[in-house]
């Protein structure tokens, strides 16, 4: 009789409290999995302006190639250029390579004008505009032949990255 009453508390304990304790853990990890599924629409909204953010910044754009986006510069850097006497110095060439499924266009633009203005072409296309990344920018100075004067170029180079398509 001494032997049955441990056996018997102890079987008691391993059929019964030890379910229950699974069932009550259990029943947390499936309140805690609805609880993330009841807010999915409101973080899948999140992380996709997060990821617009990021492309925006990364320069992004879904186009390649786009002769609009060349326009764009083109147009911005002439206002500018009008604006703050400058001068453009050549048509943007276009030089596109393909490298682990995006494409980096890269823009080419020469630009004459005094330091001050040309620094602050490159903060805005930068900073305001957001047209892509500034790759590259190389500042020359270069002398008239004919007329002795001096001149500061701008070489700017701006990459914009895309996504290629899959042609399937």
């Amino acid at each position: 009789m001494a032997l049955t009453l441990p056996l018997i508390l102890y079987l008691f304990f391993t059929v019964f409290v030890n379910e229950t304790i699974l069932n009550i853990q259990q029943a947390a990890m499936l309140e805690d999995s609805l609880a993330q599924l009841q807010n999915a629409p409101q973080q899948t909204l999140e992380l996709k302006q997060k990821l617009k953010t990021l492309e925006k910044k990364a320069g992004l754009s879904q186009k390649l190639g786009s002769l609009s986006h060349q326009q764009y510069l083109l147009e911005i850097i002439t206002h500018y250029a009008n604006q703050n006497n400058c001068v453009v110095r050549n048509i943007p060439t276009t030089n596109i390579a393909n490298e682990n499924g995006f494409a980096i266009e890269t823009l080419v633009f020469k630009i004459e004008g005094n330091f001050k203005n040309l620094l602050q072409l490159v903060y805005l296309l930068e900073q305001k505009y957001q047209v892509g990344k500034i790759g590259s920018v190389e500042f020359n100075t270069q002398t008239d032949q004919k007329t002795g004067r001096r001149s500061l170029d701008l070489t700017l180079y701006i990459q914009k990255i895309s996504k290629q398509e899959n042609e399937s």
